[in-house]
């Protein structure tokens, strides 16, 4: 979290706008960092109590084909060409800027250049229902239920265009609040929907339909929540703008690449898999990414604040308020997925066994390990990637991206032949040195005439030394056999994450960061 200087800082209204909307995004990191984190944790939780439902309701094939339908269908959300970025990018930018009607343009063009995706996924989601049976080892009696599934998630990927445009508008104006409020519903009403219907035997198609469902009152609530923090805005086709339209494509064509990318190396694994291996296979996989996952969700709910900031930043010339926020943001992130990092690496039989069970823990145990290895060199790329989509210098991250993606699905395929799974999970990590820990932080160093021992020592070596202690305790009770039960794991892990906290705020953070936490915290402390 950067320490801004929030002194003076008169209470936040609905509309706020102009050079002012900086101040107030300033003012609002510990609240939307806080209502990130519970939203991260709701998810978590419901995700933990979720996926042990679907893969025994939908049994290991089942649940293997679900997770290969999303990961194909997946790719399909490339077609928003990058957009949910540049929205959110040019809004904050337009925004501290006090230009209402450039913002009413932006989100009216966007919405009038949807209707190009929709047609082409329409097709291509078609297409797919008939070939994917084709393509992977579906068992006879499930090719309907298969194809009818397709076609349901197809109409939820575009109903998804509208849900994201409308979180962009939400976070170019740094209401992550509101945005947590809206995601906390849809996971929600999401789990309890599954709980409902799997429960009571239905599979695939009923789990497609609700998927659907869900994300169309998502996409309402985004819209309603935007109209009411700017309630000036106007969506119609008088709005619609070729000259920004324009830029916004201009924009996107980096940031096309980066989502091309970012899909390739979360979602070709599984495929790789499916391919090779088969369903069952993948189901192992999955759940082993899981937390994986989790964790790379949690520091992306801290860092996708970075970028509307830096777009503000950028927009008013600030360029030591970006370069504070590219050290704090990296240290931020480094600190935050370390500590889940250890905690998997020491605990992950125990957990496995107990949240899945033994083949679990025997299967997927070593790829949730290289995963989250993996979360943790990304936590280094993702603040610069959110840095220099706030600066429009994203050019060389998209190269970069591109370069670690197609060096992820090549060794990938060399290395499942040789080390099974586990091979396509170290094809996940090497790259990730490479790209992702050294070549994308150094580029952005330059940018901000930052110094790499100053960028190593303060976001990599400082929070290391101080999980040392933590990772030693876990590593004691874990030997001495005091993790037996759910009860034991968590207050282990609690205990431990209190020994970590105390070092990293001694040993990780700056005394500014110290200071403002302090600041931060004393008004919600008064208020209660």
């Amino acid at each position: 979290m950067p320490p801004v200087e929030t002194s003076g800082v008169a209470p936040a209204k609905t509309d706020v706008i102009g050079a002012n909307s900086l101040t107030r995004a300033k003012s609002r990191i510990l609240v939307n960092v806080s209502s990130n984190w519970a939203g991260f944790i709701a998810n978590g939780v419901l995700a933990f109590v979720i996926t042990p439902l679907l893969v025994h309701g939908l049994g290991a094939i089942g649940y293997g084909i679900w997770s290969l339908i999303g990961q194909v269908t997946g790719y399909m959300g490339l077609l928003d060409f990058g957009i949910q970025i540049a929205i959110s990018r040019y809004i904050a930018h337009h925004h501290a800027l006090g230009e209402k009607k450039e913002i009413s343009q932006v989100v009216s063009s966007t919405m009038a250049f949807f209707a190009v995706p929709t047609a082409i996924i329409s097709a291509v989601g078609l297409a797919l229902a008939i070939l994917f049976p084709r393509l992977f080892t579906i068992p006879p009696e499930m090719v309907s239920d298969v194809r009818i599934s397709i076609i349901l998630v197809t109409a939820s990927v575009v109903v998804t265009f509208l849900r994201a445009l409308f979180g962009s508008c939400l976070a170019a104006i740094s209401r992550y609040d509101l945005l947590s409020v809206r995601n906390i519903s849809w996971a929600a009403l999401r789990a309890l929907l599954l709980w409902i219907f799997i429960s009571r035997g239905y599979g695939l198609v009923a789990v497609a339909v609700i998927n659907l469902v869900v994300q169309a009152v998502n996409a309402w609530i985004g819209y309603y929540l935007v109209k009411t923090q700017m309630p000036w805005l106007e969506i119609g086709p008088k709005l619609i703008d070729r000259g920004v339209l324009k830029k916004v494509l201009h924009f996107t064509y980096y940031a096309f690449l980066l989502s091309i990318a970012k899909r390739m190396k979360l979602w070709t694994d599984g495929l790789v898999i499916g391919f090779v291996l088969g369903p069952i296979a993948v189901t192992y996989y999955m759940i082993g990414s899981l937390i994986a996952d989790q964790l790379r969700t949690a520091m992306e709910s801290v860092a996708s604040l970075y970028a509307p900031l830096a777009a503000q930043m950028n927009a008013l010339n600030q360029r030591d308020s970006m370069r504070n926020l590219f050290l704090s943001g990296s240290r931020v992130g480094y600190m935050m997925v370390l500590a889940g990092a250890i905690g998997v690496a020491i605990l992950r039989e125990p957990f496995l066994r107990l949240w899945m069970g033994q083949d679990f823990a025997r299967e997927s145990a070593q790829i949730m390990v290289l995963l989250t290895f993996a979360v943790v060199i990304n936590a280094l790329s993702l603040t610069c990637g959110q840095i220099l989509y706030g600066m429009s210098k994203h050019k060389v991250n998209a190269w970069l991206s591109v370069a670690e993606a197609g060096s992820n699905l090549v060794l990938s395929i060399v290395l499942i032949h040789r080390m099974g799974a586990v091979g396509v999970a170290w094809g996940t990590v090497i790259p990730a040195i490479i790209f992702q820990a050294i070549a994308l932080p150094i580029y952005t160093m330059k940018l901000l005439d930052v110094s790499p021992v100053t960028y190593y020592w303060n976001v990599i070596l400082r929070p290391t030394l101080a999980s040392v202690p933590y990772g030693i305790l876990l590593w004691v009770f874990v030997r001495q056999g005091l993790v037996q039960g759910w009860l034991s794991m968590t207050l282990v892990v609690l205990l431990g994450l209190l020994v970590f906290a105390a070092m990293a705020w001694t040993i990780s953070l700056e005394p500014q960061e110290r200071q403002f936490a302090m600041k931060m915290l004393r008004p919600a402390k008064t208020s209660a």
